[in-house]
């Protein structure tokens, strides 16, 4: 492209971006590529659905909703707008099951008291009722085919249970979940969560379901209610134990749930952490695997699961080059000298190098065990040269690295190992730095506006971002 069609093509998207964000667009783009620094708050604007006919003639069943909620101590005010939310339903098969246990206010118990509509129900339960009991009593006392999962000062989106059947009509689901985003005391909105497909290790990671929550009734009496034992991460463990019995997962690309954004506190509960540790240790349990759940560096609370490799797997790392020597020679030394597993060769595929240099430390380290160089002096294909790499490899794992990469942790072969060898991975990646900073490189791909990119790059490496998203395993 000649550079008056570059500087063209900068300047529309600097006009794209100020017509429709101003000053302050430009300005969060320039910090995240001068600087990786990502603004604290993202421009956002919840757009409500808009009911252009009837809708539920689109359907052509109609499962029921039942919504139970647990109420303790919630402002009435709050507590009114999700019923609010619920009555406005574009969907109107739904019935809503409010609990009261440890409620000592006497506005939210008398709120909840005068709650007489024919589809909702309330339920007074012992003070000393825990949340996960207190949603099963719910459960026990509901009568739809699909038991919805709400938090009291919440709010749903005018579409959220249309949507939900309209999943159910189409895939016959056993457990839905939509994207969502924060109100807060303002009444503003904010800190969308768009998130993943069905994703079983980003569950493993952070408990990114959320809200809204839905699971057939009678898939549900199958896996089991709540777990008494993990009250305050009741839900991560029954998501946990439903993907470990049905694969008829969805999710929804919308946002159909507000959560109430208490306050600014960003302050870990200790004990729920410990708790969230334990939840993944059982589903490790019962799933037959041995891993360890570790502490997650530089974050409070947060934990990962590092799979052990089994039965010691023959690995094959294939690495194309060219005229590359000195890249080449650190790239292998570092593998050499810094990685612990040591079952592994190491395919060097030379495609056609002629410097002097190069190709005396190519016949230098072919005489080295577990190194094999493979000439290929034909026309650069970077795929042909991969090709090539496993069809003289022998390793049960592939392990595709380019030359001008360097190891910097001893397990990092093992922690991809492990994760690869689980019956539903087929690739594992990595996360890449510049050489010389904490600053990403790669951490995933993703579809732009302006085409494929990569994730997170030039952000800080250690710093919490988006939900965690390279720092912890996501699929």
């Amino acid at each position: 492209m000649k550079k008056t069609s570059l500087v063209l093509n900068l300047l529309t998207r600097i006009k794209g971006v100020f017509l429709q964000e101003g000053y302050a667009g430009i300005k969060a783009r320039l910090d995240v590529k001068l600087f990786g620094k990502i603004p604290v708050e993202r421009r956002y604007t919840y757009h409500p659905p808009i009911k252009s006919q009837n809708e539920t003639g689109l359907l052509a069943t109609a499962p029921s909703f039942s919504m139970v909620v647990v109420v303790a101590n919630t402002d009435p005010l709050f507590l009114a707008e999700l019923i609010v939310s619920i009555e406005a339903q574009w969907y109107s098969h739904w019935q809503l099951i409010l609990v009261t246990t440890a409620s000592s206010l006497v506005e939210t118990k008398q709120s909840v008291a005068n709650v007489h509509p024919a589809q909702i129900k309330v339920l007074n339960l012992m003070p000393n009722t825990g949340i996960a009991a207190a949603t099963n009593a719910a459960i026990e006392q509901a009568t739809g085919d699909y038991i919805v999962f709400l938090d009291p000062a919440d709010t749903l989106t005018e579409d959220c249970l249309f949507e939900l059947a309209l999943c159910i009509q189409r895939e016959a689901a056993d457990f839905i979940y939509s994207d969502e985003d924060s109100i807060n005391l303002k009444g503003k909105y904010g800190t969308p969560h768009f998130k993943p497909d069905w994703s079983p290790d980003a569950l493993m990671s952070v408990p990114y379901i959320g809200h809204v929550s839905c699971v057939k009734r009678a898939f549900l009496n199958q896996v089991g209610l709540l777990n008494a034992a993990f009250d305050g991460c009741h839900d991560w463990d029954l998501a946990l134990r439903i993907a470990e019995l049905t694969t008829r997962i969805y999710h929804i690309p919308k946002v159909l749930y507000h959560q109430r954004k208490m306050s600014a506190s960003t302050a870990v509960n200790v004990n729920a952490s410990l708790l969230s540790k334990k939840v993944r240790e059982a589903a490790l349990q019962r799933r037959g695997l041995v891993a360890s759940v570790e502490a997650l560096p530089g974050t409070a609370g947060h934990f990962r699961i590092n799979y052990a490799v089994q039965n010691k797997p023959f690995i094959s790392i294939i690495i194309p080059t060219r005229d590359n020597a000195a890249v080449l020679r650190r790239c292998l030394e570092s593998i050499q000298h810094v990685t612990r597993y040591q079952n592994y060769e190491i395919l060097i595929i030379d495609n056609g190098s002629v410097k002097p240099e190069a190709v005396t430390y190519l016949h230098a380290v072919s005489e080295q065990r577990q190194i094999s160089v493979i000439r290929h002096d034909a026309p650069f294909n970077f795929s042909e040269l991969n090709n090539l790499g496993v069809r003289a490899s022998t390793g049960e794992i592939l392990l595709f690295l380019n030359d001008d990469t360097e190891v910097l942790q001893a397990d990092w072969l093992e922690r991809m190992a492990g994760f690869a060898q689980l019956p539903h991975i087929g690739a594992v990646g990595a996360k890449l730095l510049y050489p010389g900073n904490k600053r990403i490189q790669h951490a995933g791909v993703i579809n732009l506006h302006e085409g494929p990119a990569h994730a997170f790059r030039m952000q800080n490496a250690d710093n919490a971002s988006y939900y965690l998203r390279h720092l912890l395993e996501y699929n």
